[in-house]
């Protein structure tokens, strides 16, 4: 019984997280959107290809309503998510996420969906809210701040103060969440995932170093982000 309580109270901690986490992201125009249809699309192709149609039907109904909500939320916003909008995607992506990894521990061994590091796989679809949640909060701790008061440190507006565009900012994290995915994917048996995952984050810490470098911030903008 003891066992049951700490597995549902550590899954419950786990939810609340990463619910956050996908909050904390729903910063700039379209970020989000393209994120949750990235993930759901996954999600769903899985679920669908190991025969769960209920819940392959529910993240491809997700994703049909991001597909559809997208063009309003793009260049200049005419419809925005909210804090419901983003709270309730990804509750049923942490819903998906759980199912998946529930499904596949029932899967034969010579399955050919059958995952052998499906912790792994997951954060690597949920690395950018992850990463960015855990970088805000170890930062608004250091400073002595509110881990919970919202501010413009986020990983997004430090991008979009640099590259001056939403859809620049949007490509750029899509892009280092769809290479750290593969990495996992295509490397999850060669190494640890201890090791995998501190490659992902010196990855990402790079490319964060890498564009402040080459586009510095003014004054302004840094005041800002502080």
């Amino acid at each position: 019984r003891i066992a049951i309580i700490t597995e549902v109270f550590v899954a419950v901690l786990l939810y609340l997280f990463l619910v956050n986490a996908f909050n904390f992201i729903d910063g700039i125009d379209g970020l989000a959107g393209v994120f949750v249809l990235l993930v759901t699309s996954v999600c769903g192709w899985w679920l669908l290809k190991v025969g769960d149609d209920f819940y392959a039907s529910l993240a491809i109904v997700l994703s049909g309503s991001i597909l559809g909500f997208l063009p309003f939320n793009w260049g200049r916003a005419k419809v925005y998510l909210g804090d419901s909008g983003i709270l309730v995607s990804a509750l049923i992506i942490c819903l998906l996420c759980s199912r998946m990894i529930q499904i596949n521990s029932l899967l034969g061994g010579d399955h050919p969906f059958k995952v052998s590091h499906p912790y792994l796989l997951i954060l690597g679809l949920v690395f950018f809210p992850t990463f960015d949640a855990i970088r805000v909060i170890g930062n608004r701790i250091v400073r002595k701040k509110s881990p919970i008061k919202g501010d413009k440190s986020h990983l997004h507006y430090e991008f979009l103060f640099r590259l001056q565009s939403p859809p620049k900012v949007v490509l750029l994290i899509v892009t280092m969440s769809i290479a750290t995915f593969g990495f996992f994917v295509l490397a999850q048996d060669r190494w640890s995932e201890f090791y995998l995952i501190f490659l992902a984050a010196v990855f990402w810490l790079f490319i964060i170093l890498w564009v402040s470098w080459r586009l510095p911030l003014r004054k302004k903008m840094q005041s800002e982000i502080n």
